[in-house]
């Protein structure tokens, strides 16, 4: 379904009157869940609804609700970041199999938020770019 947004389809999600976006809204709360399944879904979500040039849609996600998304996005990234540095301090000779499977799974997290954080801000730019130009 998500795949077939565009800018006049979008308007059945969008409601500009009240500056409100529910799938959006829903999406952006799973950002960070534990499915991969997930995860992948709000991704895919996202970076189709932040591609659409929508003048009155692309102002709003510089408000709140919207905007706290990339600091929250920031802030689980640093969280990865930090579950990583623990698990490295936790390696010992007897365990370096176990915590350096979870130290790996968990960089590959890392990883895939950096690219996902890499298409969000070249959608925007390439977005922002057709609105106001």
């Amino acid at each position: 379904m998500v795949l077939r947004l565009d800018n006049e389809t979008i308007n059945f999600f969008f409601n500009d009157r009240l500056q409100t976006f529910p799938l959006l809204q829903a999406a952006i709360t799973l950002y960070n869940s534990k499915e991969q399944l997930v995860r992948t879904s709000v991704r895919s979500i996202t970076l189709t609804i932040f591609g659409i040039a929508n003048n009155d849609m692309q102002g709003m996600f510089h408000m709140l609700p919207f905007a706290a998304f990339y600091a929250n996005l920031a802030c689980h990234l640093r969280d990865l970041w930090l579950q990583i540095d623990l698990k490295i301090g936790e390696i010992t000779p007897e365990d370096e199999g176990k915590h350096m499977e979870c130290v790996i799974k968990q960089a590959e997290d890392a990883n895939e938020t950096l690219f996902y954080i890499e298409d969000l801000l070249e959608t925007t730019q390439t977005t922002n770019t057709k609105v106001y130009n």
